[in-house]
C-alpha cells in the first residue's frame, strides 16, 4: 500500500510544480468568468424560486400526530353523498 502514496504524491508535485506557461489571458476570458458567475447567481435563484416549498418543508419539523383535514370529517359526519331512498 505504501506505493499507492508515493504515486499520489508523484503526480501532486507534478500537477503542481511551478511552471513558465506563457499564455495570455485576454479581456473576453475574464469577461466569461463573470458572466458564467452572474449566469449560475441567476440559476439558482431560478431554482429556488421553483422549488422553494420543498427546499422548506425539508428543514421543517414535522409533528409526531396528524390529524385527518376538516373537510374530510364533515363530509363523513354530514350524510352528504348517500343515495337517498
Amino acid at each position: 500500500m505504501p506505493w499507492i502514496f508515493v504515486v499520489c504524491f508523484c503526480l501532486f508535485i507534478a500537477a503542481f510544480w511551478p511552471a513558465t506557461a506563457l499564455a495570455y489571458i485576454d479581456p473576453g476570458t475574464g469577461s466569461i468568468l463573470i458572466q458564467g458567475i452572474i449566469a449560475a447567481i441567476a440559476a439558482i435563484g431560478v431554482a429556488l424560486k421553483l422549488y422553494w416549498h420543498r427546499f422548506i418543508a425539508f428543514f421543517r419539523r414535522k409533528s409526531t400526530q396528524t390529524a385527518p383535514p376538516e373537510s374530510v370529517q364533515e363530509k363523513a359526519g354530514s350524510g352528504k353523498g348517500r343515495p337517498g331512498p
